[in-house]
């Protein structure tokens, strides 16, 4: 985890917001334990505050080349939905969704890898505003799930770009989760990227509003 910037947040808000997270990728777990037939496990959520492409790919550990799936939430709370899977990885879980069809002698194209995919991207990111929406009384959606796959730099610039804002340090909210039971390694990370106007919004509804970097409007 990167070290953490103790004059954005207070360690009441960041504990409030990780449990707020936390929570929610629980539901958006077995949202995919139901999905794919599988058990998915999940490690605690941890907060990371970045400021640049370089400081969020620590979290992925220097892997080379990763799939990005990703959803804007356009609504009160808004912000970003990403799940980030390894290349091969992300095949591995298309696999086992698609397994009978596979079986049934189906020739996966990448079409098909690519709707699985965002499929299993709406079920997930459904599944966790959802949660996130019940617990702060705010009703959330999310735009469709969009793909990109290629080298973890340029993914995560773009990751960025989309959410840094005036030089804002970024904050984010990452969880790493895994599938048992199956023959290949299926594991990856889902993150909360929240806009600095709605972390306000987020942190007044939870009673913990005091802030002081985030814009006033």
């Amino acid at each position: 985890m990167i070290e953490n910037n103790s004059h954005i947040l207070s360690k009441i808000q960041i504990d409030a917001l990780r449990e707020l997270s936390h929570i929610s990728v629980g539901s958006a777990a077995t949202a995919l334990s139901e999905f794919i037939d599988k058990p998915v496990r999940m490690n605690p959520t941890a907060e990371i505050i970045f400021n640049s492409a370089e400081e969020l790919q620590m979290v992925i550990g220097g892997v080379p080349r990763i799939t990005v799936v990703a959803s804007d939430i356009p609504e009160k709370i808004s912000g970003h939905l990403v799940i980030i899977f390894e290349d091969e990885i992300s095949q591995a879980i298309v696999n086992t969704l698609l397994g009978a069809t596979l079986k049934a002698g189906f020739e996966m194209n990448v079409d098909m890898r690519i709707s699985a995919l965002k499929e299993i991207g709406q079920v997930m990111f459904g599944s966790y505003l959802t949660a996130m929406g019940h617990m702060t009384s705010v009703s959330l959606m999310i735009t469709p799930p969009s793909y990109d796959s290629g080298k973890s730099s340029k993914m995560l610039d773009l990751t960025v770009s989309r959410s840094r804002k005036d030089d804002i340090p970024t904050i984010c909210f990452e969880t790493f989760f895994w599938v048992e039971s199956v023959p290949d390694k299926i594991e990856g990370y889902i993150l909360f990227i929240p806009s600095p106007i709605s972390l306000k919004v987020v942190l007044s509804i939870l009673g913990v509003e005091k802030f002081d970097y985030l814009p006033s409007s």
